[in-house]
Parts: structure tokens; C-alpha cells; sequence
């Protein structure tokens, strides 16, 4: 196993959570420290690199970051944004005839760590859904000269909340409902759980706006009127609330304990069909803050502690081995992953075929008490 991380994703399935969610796009902002944001390809889940700037520099890495993984990004220059198009790929199905979100019906979330640098006299600073090219959308932050956390629609007034202050390292969790007509968006600063179920954990801002769609997102600070520019964003996760992606798979085979004192089961969400069509992987109940990657295979088996480990393999053959896609299981335990069924990388890339059915395990370190590994079960799942 590796020992080096290339991305990360956070779970998305917490206790007290309301809705079981599909990550579009992350970015942990895992750079070199001093290093301008422009051009940088990291994260996941993006079409293209960073644009900051035609000098690259509107935003820079600093450390330390507020995640278990990269360091974080500030601003850098006065009313200057960094920008990202989402890759919309495994997500056509929710987006409109120009690949923009925002069709009725649909709610995704955003959550982001933000804090107003010490010496910044920035008068705004924050996190936007844009329409590429043509318009910001929702602004989400510090509106301009509220010296609050909170929201501004495009054409209407900003909506803070009270009792925040945009110099304290806050998590900001957004939860925007796309309806018929106006949306409806919903605030948390630092709710206790990932997804927080209204009717449990009542938002700290409710507010209806008008109707929008989007494809990029933007980081921006400035309004100082040539004083100094800072502010800082962190562990950055967009996701789409999925109904429309049942649970599919056979789970099968014994996972044993890990250092939890459970074991660690794998799921699997998306759809039973061959050529391109959305399939997820997660695995849940594993060690915090531990490495792992998934495995696949056409043939089911059972290898008993292969390699000295506490885990039994249950796949055998010929394997692919998803190491381009390593996971940390960070402070939650879980982890997910997109798959793309026309390119399982085996040892040489591979696409799945009507009729096949494929097994799916993932393999992860653990502490137990002493360095190890194990594994979770297995899932097959037959593809039409």
C-alpha cells in the first residue's frame, strides 16, 4: 500500500446527518506552501486547473491547513478571484442541457472552512456558486461591509447572521435546495454533525432566493480599498443529495474487527449498468485518519491474513487495484469514491460488460495495536 495520499473525500453519511450525499468535487488545497493557486490541478472532481489570475497569483498556499491533509489558500489580491469549473461527468443526469446545476428538485451542499486573515481589512470575503462567464450566483461569507457570516443572492440584499464574526475559524455548511421557482438555503456555522437534519439541528439562516443555476465556484476577498488583502478557505466539499442512486450490490465474505472493535463493511450506490453509467464506492467503520484504496476483481474468493494482515481477502484473479484513488478515512471513518466503469484500472485498463458481475473490497491500514492491515467484506455487483 502507498504511503502518500493523492486525494481525499470526507464522508458524507454522519450520525444525526439528514441526507446521504455523492461528492462531486473536493479540493484539500494539498500544494507546496508559498505557491500561487493558478494552475493547480488537485482536489477532485474538477474539468480544469485553477484560473487566479493572468499572473496565477489572486490566491496563494499557506500553512498550516485546517484538515488532516494540505496546508490552506488565501486570497491575494484585492477583489481578485480564483475560479474552478466542476467536472459534471458522473452528474449529467442533475444538470441542465448546457451542464449547468441547478434543475428543480435537486439540493446539493457545500461546506468549507473560512476565517478573515488577523491584518486583512478586507470589507468581504467568501465562497460563490458562478455561472461561467456570465454571472455570480450566491455569495457565501462575509457580505460586503456586514462584518457578519452570511448569504447574497444575486439581485437581493444580503441575509447575515447574527452573532458571527467572519475573524473566527468557522466550518460554514450550506445546504441549497433547488425548487420550483425561488431556492431555499439553509446555514449552519459549525454544526455538530455533517449534514445536519433541519428538524434536528435548526439552521442558523433559512432564507428563500431567487432562482439560479451553476457550473463554477469562486473564492474572492477585497473592498479595502488598497489596505490588505487575506482571507482564508479550507477543506473544501461540494455534494449532491442522491435519491436517485439506490444502494446495489450482494455483500458477501467475513471482515474481522479493526482497532474500532468493528468491522469495517463496503457499500455500494449508482447504477447496475455497464458503459459509463454512475457507480460509487464507500467503505465505513474504519480507523480514523488512516490510508487505503479499493480493489476489484471478476472472481470472488477467500484468502485468509494474505500478507501478515488481520483482514481476509475476498477477491481473487486477476486484480485492479484503485491506487490512483486513495482515500484517507480522516475524522469520520468513511470514505467514497466515483468509479468509472469503462476504465477499471486493472493492469491493463478495462471496461465492464453487459453480463459481468464484478467484486469490490476495500483495503486500508490500521493500528492494532501494531502496524497492520485489513480489509472490509466484499460486494459483487451484476452489471446489466
Amino acid at each position: 500500500m502507498h504511503n502518500k495520499a493523492i486525494l481525499v473525500i470526507f464522508a458524507v453519511l454522519a450520525p444525526g446527518a439528514a441526507a446521504q450525499t455523492q461528492v462531486i468535487s473536493s479540493e484539500s488545497f494539498d500544494y507546496p506552501v508559498g505557491d500561487t493557486l493558478g494552475g493547480k490541478t488537485g482536489g477532485f472532481g474538477w474539468l480544469f486547473p485553477w484560473w487566479s489570475g493572468t499572473n496565477l497569483d489572486d490566491a496563494v498556499i499557506q500553512t498550516p491547513g485546517v484538515d488532516v491533509i494540505g496546508e490552506q489558500v488565501s486570497t491575494n489580491n484585492e477583489d481578485a478571484g480564483s475560479y474552478r469549473l466542476l467536472d459534471y461527468t458522473n452528474f449529467s443526469h442533475l444538470a441542465d442541457a448546457q451542464f449547468r446545476f441547478g434543475i428543480d428538485n435537486t439540493t446539493f451542499w457545500v461546506s468549507f472552512w473560512t476565517q478573515q486573515a488577523p491584518t486583512s481589512t478586507d470589507e468581504y470575503g467568501g465562497f460563490s456558486f458562478n455561472e461561467q462567464l456570465v454571472a455570480e450566483k450566491l455569495f457565501i461569507g462575509n457580505p460586503w461591509q456586514t462584518g457578519l457570516l452570511g448569504i447574497q443572492a444575486v439581485g437581493a440584499p444580503s441575509v447575515t447572521i447574527a452573532g458571527t464574526n467572519p475573524m473566527a475559524l468557522s466550518r460554514m455548511v450550506v445546504r441549497v435546495e433547488h425548487l420550483s421557482g425561488d431556492e431555499n438555503i439553509k446555514v449552519w456555522i459549525d454544526p455538530a454533525v455533517t449534514h445536519p437534519d433541519p428538524a434536528q439541528f435548526p439552521p442558523d439562516l433559512d432564507e428563500m432566493v431567487p432562482d439560479f443555476v451553476w457550473n463554477e465556484i469562486r473564492l474572492q476577498s477585497g473592498s479595502n480599498q488598497g489596505g490588505v488583502t487575506g482571507w482564508y478557505f479550507d477543506d473544501l466539499l461540494i455534494e449532491v443529495e442522491e435519491g436517485n442512486f439506490p444502494n446495489i450490490g450482494v455483500n458477501y465474505c467475513l471482515a474481522e474487527n479493526n482497532s474500532t472493535g468493528i468491522p469495517a463493511v463496503i457499500s455500494a450506490s449508482g447504477v447496475d449498468q455497464a458503459g459509463g453509467q454512475p457507480l460509487f464506492l464507500a467503505a465505513a467503520n474504519l480507523p480514523l485518519g488512516e490510508f487505503g484504496y479499493f480493489l476489484a476483481s471478476q472472481a470472488a474468493g477467500f484468502i485468509p491474513n494474505p500478507g501478515g494482515s488481520q483482514g481476509h481477502l475476498c477477491i481473487t484473479g486477476l486484480m485492479a487495484r484503485f491506487n490512483a484513488q486513495i482515500q484517507n478515512s480522516g475524522t469520520s471513518g468513511q470514505v467514497q469514491i466515483p468509479v468509472d466503469t469503462n476504465a477499471i484500472p486493472m493492469p491493463s485498463v478495462t471496461a465492464i460488460l453487459p453480463g459481468q458481475t464484478w467484486n469490490f473490497q476495500y483495503w486500508y491500514r490500521d493500528l492494532n495495536p501494531t502496524p497492520t492491515s485489513n480489509f472490509t467484506d466484499g460486494i459483487a455487483i451484476l452489471f446489466q
